[in-house]
């Protein structure tokens, strides 16, 4: 069988806006109009999600992997069947044969190494994919193209998949575990103020890795958000310092700054690369900028802030006390969102009022901020403790 990033077809694509460029190199079963017009109305779909660069890439890698799969089974994805979702999702879980679809680790697209996956997905991520898929098929639905939808009667998938709670040391982190608490977050100080300034590379390196995760810190933006962002978008006006940030759906919001943040990490590495201390208004340098950085050069993208965030984690992993084994792994699998859960968990502790988290953050849903909310199960391991430990 053959590999599946070598189903490349140059002739898909004309005739309709290339959202996805990905699809520019998708295999066709044939060269039949069917096939043409279904990849029409998968560009048609993704570009409603244009606005919102984070979401418009995850679909695509989802839809990019859901055509694939079809193809291998000589259908169209308007064919599939409940039943066909239903194989999608077990072998989502375990692509077979793994030197067929899966690399072991992540290459440019470009490569011959590429594959549609790393590995098998855990419930967490097969949960995101069919989200993705389930959001297509109910545009398509409303639209006309389908006259039935495969997922209307498919149920979401738990832990059960597992017969169990999968407690192995590769496991997928809980989202109520995706987030730094104190003995963590000064770890990860603590590590950035560790790292060497010996030399001159040395020292822009640690230059950089403060700045981007401090940034991360103490904005609790996506970021999707800041790899977009200039500097010039950090201004004062009377009540203090602000950084105007676009969301989902392109929508604009700020986001209040402390003044640390401003003297102690945006003002050194602007004075570090011959910048003046505060941004012009007109400035085009990224918020998240490479190590050697240098006018006109463009910022990081997220895959790049990650590997920051985990060679960090790493770092701060390390200056863990013996006794912190649990908050040790956990460190070792922190990715670029834990940030932003963190923030929002530190403004509910410290009991914000609930529009004042929600317009900083950009969230538009009050019951979206429960599941950053971990005072309950605090106050609740208190009590019962305290109760237990008398008995």
């Amino acid at each position: 069988m053959s590999n599946p990033a070598d189903l490349k077809n140059d002739e898909i694509s004309t005739g309709a806006e290339v959202v996805l460029s990905a699809l520019t190199d998708l295999p066709l079963l044939s060269s039949c109009e069917r096939e043409q017009q279904e990849l029409i109305q998968i560009r048609h779909f993704l570009n409603k999600w244009h606005k919102s660069p984070h979401t418009l890439r995850r679909y695509q890698t989802e839809i990019t992997r859901l055509w694939l799969w079809a193809y291998d089974q000589q259908l169209l994805i308007s064919q599939l069947s409940h039943n066909d979702l239903e194989r999608y999702e077990a072998f989502l879980a375990d692509p077979q044969p793994k030197s067929r679809w899966c690399s072991g680790k992540k290459y440019p697209r470009d490569s011959v190494e590429w594959r549609p996956f790393v590995s098998g997905l855990s419930i967490t991520s097969v949960n995101h994919a069919f989200n993705a898929i389930r959001a297509m098929f109910t545009v398509w639905l409303r639209s006309g193209y389908i006259q039935r939808d495969p997922m209307a009667n498919k149920a979401r998938i738990g832990s059960s998949i597992h017969d169990g709670v999968d407690t192995s040391s590769s496991a997928a982190v809980e989202s109520k575990d995706r987030w730094f608490d104190a003995r963590m977050s000064m770890a990860i100080k603590q590590a950035l103020a560790a790292m060497p300034d010996t030399s001159p590379s040395l020292i822009a390196k640690r230059s950089q890795y403060t700045l981007i995760i401090r940034t991360l810190t103490v904005t609790g933006a996506r970021v999707s958000e800041l790899v977009h962002a200039n500097q010039s978008q950090i201004y004062e006006d009377r009540s203090g310092w602000w950084i105007k940030l676009r969301g989902k759906g392109g929508k604009l919001r700020t986001v209040p700054l402390p003044i640390d943040y401003i003297t102690g990490v945006l003002m050194p590495w602007r004075q570090s690369h011959g910048l003046p201390l505060i941004p012009a208004s007109d400035e085009l340098t990224p918020l998240c900028p490479p190590r050697k950085w240098i006018e006109g050069k463009s910022g990081l993208n997220s895959r790049m802030v990650l590997e920051i965030v985990k060679g960090t984690a790493q770092l701060a992993a390390a200056l863990m006390p013996p006794e912190a084994q649990r908050a040790t792994a956990l460190l070792q699998k922190a990715s670029n969102h834990w940030f932003r859960h963190t923030f929002i968990t530190a403004l509910i502790d410290d009991n914000v009022p609930v529009k004042t988290i929600l317009t900083t953050v950009g969230q538009s849903s009050e019951q979206t901020l429960r599941i950053y909310d971990h005072k309950q199960d605090n106050d609740r391991h208190v009590d019962v403790t305290r109760v237990a430990g008398k008995l």
